[in-house]
């Protein structure tokens, strides 16, 4: 839902590939070979999240939702309690405080 810090998406061609070295600006990307377009694979705050209507179907099949560690306070994540329960799916949450949908756990 986040990316992955380990790779490099370019916004020329939307090409992703594994990319472990330093990033920079003058770095081709390997698919078009143009450069300035490369950057990390994740989300940045104000972008939607990857792979939401995978996450949807998942919650709908799940037996089992467990949140861990999370403030329960950011969207679409914070939903992801209630998805699941619409789905007759039992919820736990493991925090050290309750989270902002602690009240939904069940």
């Amino acid at each position: 839902m986040h990316g992955d810090l380990g790779r490099v998406r370019c916004t020329a061609c939307n090409s992703e590939q594994e990319w472990l070295t330093d990033l920079s600006t003058d770095r081709l990307c390997p698919s078009c070979g143009r450069s300035g377009h490369l950057r990390p694979a994740i989300v940045w705050f104000t972008e939607i999240p990857l792979y939401l209507d995978e996450i949807s179907q998942a919650l709908a099949a799940c037996d089992l939702f467990i949140s861990i560690g999370t403030s329960g306070n950011v969207s679409p994540a914070s939903h992801f309690v209630a998805e699941a329960q619409r789905h007759d799916a039992a919820t736990v949450e493991l925090n050290l405080e309750p989270s902002g949908g602690g009240n939904l756990v069940r």
